[in-house]
């Protein structure tokens, strides 16, 4: 009976980590008007990245597809792959799959600049000491877009 809390703590520990990561100093600000906070689509991905999290414990390694994640969802949720202002399909990037081995990465983002000139995407970073995997929802400037591309993630 202890087990099942104690896999519920860790999910949640995990979760948290999902949604609270650290946000990179070259991340550009949004406009002033709560946008982070209020985005259909970073509340979207940030559905997604608790469910990559959860696919990502279960499996040791991020999911080939992400329809692989629906049904891990939480009961009532449907995830949706799409940015809500552009309507067009994420852009999944998993690279081998497994876990990022030395840099943080981007895994998933919109696939125009649709939020202010931003694009929304969630960032994946390794596991250090005794720290799992984090992955977090952050805006995405095209700059950053083209470093993270060219497998150089812009500077913290």
């Amino acid at each position: 009976m202890m087990q099942p809390v104690r896999i519920t703590l860790t999910l949640a520990c995990l979760l948290l980590a999902a949604c609270g990561g650290p946000v990179p100093q070259a991340t550009p600000a949004l406009p002033s008007d709560g946008l982070a906070a209020t985005d259909p689509c970073a509340t979207r991905l940030h559905d997604i990245s608790g469910t990559m999290l959860m696919y990502y414990l279960l499996n040791k390694k991020l999911p080939e597809r992400l329809d692989l994640l629906r049904p891990l969802a939480d009961a009532g949720t449907e995830l949706n792959f799409t940015c809500p202002a552009s309507g067009k399909p994420y852009i999944y990037a998993p690279g081998d799959t497994a876990v990022p081995v030395s840099e943080r990465r981007l895994v998933l983002y919109d696939a125009t600049p649709a939020h202010h000139g931003l694009r929304w995407g969630i960032v994946a970073a390794p596991a250090q000491g005794d720290q799992p995997m984090s992955l977090w929802v952050e805006p995405i400037s095209d700059a950053a877009l083209r470093e993270f591309l060219q497998g150089s993630p812009p500077a913290r």
